[in-house]
């Protein structure tokens, strides 16, 4: 399946579906977000990559944060 281009999948999708090194693109609804995708002309304002642990199945999240 092509996720990149879907704009939505359902939690059970992500989780039978992601792999290692997955990226996901968030769209904020706070006012900086809008300012952010404002100024850099992007759909998106914020980054995660997955890691999934083989073992378990256990997904984790590693995200772009601002300080």
């Amino acid at each position: 399946m092509n996720f990149w281009k879907i704009c939505h999948i359902t939690s059970e999708e992500l989780v039978n579906n992601a792999q290692t090194g997955d990226i996901l693109l968030f769209t904020g609804t706070q006012m900086s977000a809008s300012l952010l995708r404002g100024l850099t002309g992007s759909k998106y304002d914020h980054v995660a990559m997955l890691v999934k642990y083989p073992n378990t199945g256990q997904l984790v999240l590693f995200e772009s944060l601002t300080g």
